[in-house]
């Protein structure tokens, strides 16, 4: 369920986090892609909203939104990899809380991602219930928010 409220401009990290927490849902819903991708479907409003919000006018959204088919906002749960040692996920179709607890940047070689970090120990069961370790690659879990499109020189 969306609440109406009008994102403001641009906000400092934690004016972001607490603007979150109070107007975008903490659910989603367990979706497999065809090829075995597990991820937990948010609102898009985690992007559309908090994406403008941040200051640098480098950051872009995310490439979840290319094809009529892509997740969009998500959580990662399961990569392809690991479904191969899984099975069928009987959980697809079902509702995990999960709770906002940060936004960190994350670098990688070409690109900064901005994400904003959940914690949901439903997940962490169900990832231990397949016999997987906890957290997706040791790392929190997260919904993507922003990439920051590299310095031209």
């Amino acid at each position: 369920m969306k609440m109406e409220s009008a994102a403001p401009a641009t906000l400092d990290k934690e004016d972001i986090l607490q603007w979150a927490k109070l107007h975008l849902s903490q659910v989603g819903t367990l979706k497999e892609e065809e090829g075995g991708f597990v991820y937990l479907k948010v609102d898009d409003e985690y992007i559309e909203q908090l994406g403008p919000m941040l200051s640098d006018p480098r950051y872009e959204k995310p490439p979840y939104f290319r094809r009529s088919d892509s997740p969009g906002a998500h959580i990662s749960i399961f990569y392809v990899n690991e479904r191969r040692q899984t099975g069928t996920i009987h959980e697809i179709g079902q509702r995990y809380n999960f709770k906002i607890i940060g936004l960190a940047a994350v670098p990688q070689k070409t690109h900064e991602y901005i994400v904003l970090e959940v914690e949901s120990r439903e997940l962490e069961q169900l990832r231990k219930k397949y016999g997987l370790s906890p957290l997706l690659m040791g790392h929190q879990f997260h919904i993507t928010i922003a990439k920051k499109k590299p310095r031209r020189h």
